[in-house]
């Protein structure tokens, strides 16, 4: 299955795991006990890591500073890296931020194989 054809797939699941995501108020905040960057931060840490699972991937959660979500069984790895945590909403933010509606997502697939 190409990352296109999941995408197609997976559509709906993926839209209830981002809004999933972005319901955390992930604001960095000060260390409290094993959460280095807070609890929200953890928060969103752990519910991304349990996506995905869901999704079959194996994770890695390295003491609350960052996370690895595993693939296959090779020696050679890809990092990619992305941070879930955000920044503090402003009275500036015309919409709720730790809210999702759902707009319409396109996936294209450009190369069907």
């Amino acid at each position: 299955m190409t990352i296109g054809e999941f995408l197609i797939n997976t559509k709906g699941e993926f839209e209830s795991d981002l809004a999933e995501l972005v319901a955390i108020d992930s604001v960095a905040g000060e260390p409290d006990g094993v959460y280095p960057y807070g609890k929200g931060s953890a928060a969103a840490l752990d519910a991304m890591l349990s996506i995905a699972e869901k999704h079959g991937f194996r994770t890695e959660n390295h003491d609350y500073h960052c996370g690895s979500v595993l693939y296959g069984d090779s020696e050679k790895e890809v990092g990619i890296i992305a941070h879930l945590d955000v920044v503090p909403a402003s009275a500036e933010h015309r919409k709720p931020v730790c809210a999702h509606k759902a707009r319409r997502m396109h996936y294209r697939q450009r190369h069907a194989r």
